[in-house]
């Protein structure tokens, strides 16, 4: 109670207003009991508030966990996107992605779904496809279905088409393209067709571009190009590429630019396409008949060119080999492969099996005559299995290996009644030639049996010319 200290010779005291506060204890409701979605809040209030946890006489002053309190209304409103469901809030992903199951926490699906169910999608529209893992809908660029996000679909991935991907593309031709529609061209010998907005070449200005087969720059329909496609010129009934393949007159009298006409169209005869022509061989062509045939390999005979045989020339197209003489079954005769002597099976100069009275030499691909003694007669040589065929003797430093005979230059066993060394290899060049002989400027340690060991007998020295001024560099030599 307030208490007054009154001095003075007349002590009043006036109240013109006063409030009276009682203090009383505090009671809450029990909202589950009501039935109602909120709680906490004081007795003799008028109307509840959402997501409050704590308001006096219709004004909240603190809020319930996953809802924000709003200071200006006093209210409480949820929190979408804390991952927390309360009140009218369907789901709560925690983002703002549209389309992903659930946006601004309500169930959502994809925009191209038309059957959606607590964010899940069950069936797309006409064009899209679910995605079984994710449910989402998508389209699928080639199926010839135009979808939302088309604006072309022909059924293919061809790219020579306007349609790319699914979307309308200009010509390459085109200097200005939106949206598919072309607005100028580049480059010379194109025009923009206003209706079609696409560029089209412009016949009857000299450039050829395009689907132009020529362009003569006028409209005349004899001359071999009409309307930029090539055509026959007057007189021919047949061409190809402004190439006359039959003349309208073929019975031998020239007429108009004809130069000669026998009649046919026959190349290289003398005359073709109604012109003097004679072989590509030919060097010195004078009114369709060859004066002269000065290539390697090529001689003149009545008036036509022919390949010299014999020469050791081979002439391709003409000569499948030449080996410069006449001389039968040496694996070339008259310019055509042939099996050398004793060979049953060859491939071009190269025998692959011999008759039973030869050896194959490995080497050489070729047949070995076998050289039967006199007390040897008797011995059955179509039996290739016969232990005794294996005494027959092939050449000099040759042994009879499963029947050929084998040239031992090159196995690394030095033999010094045949070899002046080996190395190991059929190649030149490293002191010991392929025919095993010692080469210039090289010595060979050899012994009987063994592999030869060549060095130069004079080291070679080595002179390095500096090629740039530049530092620090490495330059390997070979």
């Amino acid at each position: 109670m307030p208490q007054f200290d009154m001095t003075g010779d007349y002590p009043t005291i006036g109240i013109t207003d006063f409030q009276l506060f009682l203090t009383a204890p505090e009671k809450y409701i029990d909202i589950h009991q009501l039935g109602l979605p909120i709680e906490g809040c004081l007795l003799d209030i008028s109307e509840f508030i959402e997501g409050c946890a704590f308001c006096v006489r219709g004004a909240c002053l603190h809020c319930q966990e996953g809802w924000q309190y709003a200071e200006q209304v006093q209210r409480c409103s949820p929190i979408c996107g804390d991952f927390k469901l309360v009140e009218n809030e369907q789901c709560d992903d925690g983002n703002e992605i549209p389309y992903d199951g659930c946006f601004q926490c309500q169930f959502s699906c994809d925009q191209n779904c038309i059957n959606c169910q607590m964010g899940i999608c069950y069936e797309c529209q006409f064009g899209y496809y679910i995605n079984l893992l994710d449910k989402s809908c998508f389209s699928i660029c080639g199926d010839g279905i135009v979808a939302s996000n088309e604006s072309c679909d022909e059924g293919n991935m061809i790219f020579q088409s306007r349609c790319q991907n699914c979307q309308i593309q200009c010509q390459k031709e085109c200097l200005s393209c939106i949206s598919g529609q072309c607005y100028s061209c580049k480059g010379l010998g194109w025009e923009i067709d206003l209706v079609s907005r696409e560029c089209k070449s412009n016949c009857g200005d000299n450039i050829i571009v395009g689907n132009e087969q020529c362009d003569h720059g006028n409209e005349l329909d004899q001359d071999g190009c009409f309307q930029c496609q090539s055509i026959c010129e007057l007189g021919c009934t047949k061409c190809l590429d402004r190439v006359c393949l039959e003349c309208q007159i073929k019975d031998g009298i020239v007429v108009g630019n004809e130069k000669c006409d026998d009649g046919n169209l026959i190349p290289f005869d003398g005359c073709f396409e109604c012109q003097f022509d004679c072989q590509s061989e030919c060097t010195d062509c004078q009114s369709g008949l060859c004066q002269a045939c000065e290539l390697l390999g090529w001689q003149l005979i009545n008036h036509r060119c022919h390949s010299i045989c014999g020469d050791g020339f081979i002439v391709d197209g003409q000569e499948e080999c030449d080996d410069g003489n006449d001389q039968a079954n040496d694996g070339c005769y008259q310019c055509k492969f042939q099996c050398s002597d004793g060979c049953v099976e060859c491939q071009q100069d190269k025998c692959l099996k011999c008759d039973n009275l030869y050896l194959l030499d490995t080497q050489t691909s070729k047949c070995i005559l076998i050289h039967i003694n006199d007390d040897e007669q008797d011995i059955d040589l179509s039996c290739l299995q016969c232990n005794q065929l294996a005494n027959f003797r092939c050449g000099e430093n040759q042994l009879l290996i499963d029947y050929k005979c084998v040239n031992q230059c090159g196995n690394g066993l030095f033999n010094n009644q045949y070899e002046a060394c080996d190395d190991g290899n059929f190649y030149g060049g490293d002191g010991c030639s392929s025919f095993c002989n010692i080469e210039d400027s090289y010595q060979c340690d050899i012994e009987q049996g063994s592999q030869s060991l060549c060095t130069y007998i004079q080291a070679p020295e080595f002179y390095l010319n500096i090629l740039s001024g530049k530092t620090n560099s490495t330059q390997t030599v070979e």
